[in-house]
């Protein structure tokens, strides 16, 4: 069985990586909306309610 401490430092680390991916996709989507796409730009800067992108900060709803 897993220590708890182990899954819960795994799980935070899965959710920085999802936050970088999702900035990334952000950038995309800023890009292509500049390039004439139909992605809606105030639809793709829109930050989700409780999560925090501040390093090392965690914040949860």
């Amino acid at each position: 069985m897993k220590n708890i401490h182990e899954v819960l430092r795994d799980k935070e680390q899965q959710i920085e990586q999802l936050q970088r991916d999702i900035e990334v996709l952000r950038a995309a989507a800023r890009l292509l909306d500049g390039e004439g796409g139909s992605a809606s730009s105030s639809a793709a800067s829109r930050e989700p309610v409780g999560v925090s992108t501040a390093t090392g900060g965690r914040r949860f709803p």
